[in-house]
């Protein structure tokens, strides 16, 4: 039997904003706060790769949206030129 959408392939899911793949952008090392942001979060794992990285991974997403979420949500959607 050959699917009939995509859906049953099961190729494509929709994903939530927190399950999305975290992606590294190469503006924010450019940025004042983020070595400090970075250090701070990366400290709280005490020793423990995994804790490290998902510590740096949550802080960076909270730190992005409040920071960068207003240049990509601009670039997203540009506006018409008249």
């Amino acid at each position: 039997m050959v699917p009939n959408t995509v859906e049953e392939i099961n190729c494509v899911r929709p994903r939530s904003k927190e399950n999305r793949p975290f992606r590294f952008e190469a503006a924010w090392l450019l940025h004042p706060e983020f070595k400090h942001l970075f250090a701070s979060a990366w400290n709280k794992g005490e020793g423990n790769l995994l804790m490290a990285v998902e510590n740096v991974n949550s802080e960076i997403r909270v730190w992005k949206e409040e920071v960068f979420g207003e240049y990509f949500q601009a670039k997203a959607y540009p506006s018409s030129r008249d």
